[in-house]
């Protein structure tokens, strides 16, 4: 780039990552806390280059070597003032010029993987009486070893390129719809002051949280005779119902994220609401006994602090009010709907493979168990294995499971996290734990 202003309107900034501000300081051996300035980064930039030049040197050698072996050739060739065209004519002579320029395209096994000593010589045979390559002869030989080794070579070698593809992102946004009105349902005032739950079916405010996925694509991999009993998390109606759309189309792009929940002191269900319901309910709870709102967020990068136990934030406090504490089968419910990607501890990472029917062992293959692909084992294999846990599922819940959480995470990867190991039936050990 030109800058014939630089200093006189034009100015220039160095713009560096910490690791290479780390080189640079110790390569010009200036490792405090002062800032570097321009200077600082020329030097380093020469010295890369000498280093890169001396590096170089057996390369451009070897180049010149060839140079020289080829122009012999021609010369011998060309012996006498002959024509190029009354040269060629001898076959017997081109060809003796043809096998000399060439150079080997490939080397044999022994050379490539043979043992050889120390004291093999990368250089070849050259018996040149020029000047020019005696001269590169003696460059050659004063190199250092180390140099030599490294660039152990005849010829440059190919570069692997790495071909990148030019990829250009179009976000596809969901199309506009209309928002359906708020409402509060007077089910969800009964439970604020009984502490329970009304009968769910006919014109309740309240459905299983797996049962709201099946206005969602995963509906057709979700188990249809899931027992939600087990569970015990519900959400609301103004929770689930955010736009208005035509009828069977999904809602993929519309499901809210879990940040509010209810729990009781007269039942271990855990109730999902929505954001509106919590801010109109909010002066309620502060003056009631029977129910406490929880704030809540999914886990979803490993140093995230973990909302499982419910005890992060409640309203009323913990103090105030004695909550049952809700089931284990229930928290984890809670963490698969709301796309929760890691565990607090190994204990239940293994505690929630038991809940979605997954076994962590390998077992004899003389038992007659069934067990999938995904490690999942079927009820019958659970009643024979005597499951400890309870386990709602008849058919493998993984499927499912990468449905819902592609949902959540909206196409970011989880792999690497425990859920995704879990789901990709990688078995992990207590140190995937170690934070």
């Amino acid at each position: 780039m030109r800058m014939r202003k630089l200093g006189s309107g034009q100015s220039l900034a160095f713009m560096a990552p910490p690791d290479l501000e780390s080189h640079i300081r110790n390569v010009i051996q200036n490792r405090n806390s002062e800032s570097l300035d321009a200077g600082d980064v020329v030097r380093w930039s020469l010295q890369q280059t000498c280093k890169m030049t001396e590096a170089m040197k057996p390369l451009w050698v070897m180049q010149g070597l060839e140079h020289c072996r080829r122009t012999r050739a021609s010369q011998e060739l060309l012996a006498g003032g002959l024509h190029i065209s009354d040269a060629v004519s001898d076959v017997s002579k081109a060809t003796r010029y043809w096998d000399e320029i060439q150079e080997r395209e490939a080397l044999s096994l022994a050379e490539m993987y043979g043992i050889h000593g120390d004291t093999v010589d990368p250089l070849p045979n050259w018996n040149g009486n020029d000047p020019v390559s005696q001269k590169l002869v003696q460059v050659w030989k004063g190199l250092e070893t180390a140099i030599v080794k490294d660039c152990s070579m005849h010829e440059e070698q190919e570069r692997e390129v790495a071909h990148e593809i030019e990829r250009q992102r179009q976000i596809q946004r969901p199309k506009p719809a209309k928002p359906l009105p708020h409402s509060i349902h007077p089910d969800v005032i009964y439970y604020l002051e009984h502490g329970t739950l009304p009968g769910l079916g006919g014109e309740s405010s309240f459905k299983p949280a797996f049962a709201a996925m099946r206005e969602t694509s995963a509906c057709s991999l979700l188990d249809l005779n899931l027992d939600t009993s087990v569970m015990n998390v519900y959400v609301t109606n103004d929770f689930t119902s955010v736009v208005r759309q035509r009828k069977g189309l999904y809602k993929d792009e519309y499901l809210r994220p879990v940040n509010w929940v209810l729990s009781s002191t007269k039942a271990k269900d855990i109730l999902i609401i929505s954001p509106y319901e919590a801010d109109q309910l909010f002066d309620r709870l502060e003056n009631q006994s029977l129910v406490q709102l929880h704030i809540y967020a999914p886990r979803v990068t490993r140093s995230m602090v973990s909302f499982e136990d419910l005890q992060f934030y409640t309203i009323p406090g913990a103090h105030t009010v004695s909550v049952l504490s809700p089931s284990e089968p229930s928290l984890y419910c809670l963490g698969l709907f709301a796309g929760s990607l890691y565990f607090q501890d190994y204990m239940r990472y293994e505690r929630l493979s038991g809940f979605l029917g997954i076994i962590l062992t390998f077992m004899d293959s003389q038992e007659d168990i069934e067990i999938s692909v995904d490690r999942f084992v079927s009820r019958a294999g659970r009643n024979k294995l005597g499951w400890t846990i309870d386990c709602p599922f008849d058919k493998c819940p993984i499927p499912f499971l990468k449905a819902l959480i592609s949902l959540r995470m909206r196409g970011q990867g989880y792999a690497q996290s425990h859920l995704g190991s879990l789901i990709h039936s990688k078995l992990l050990v207590e140190e995937n734990f170690i934070s």
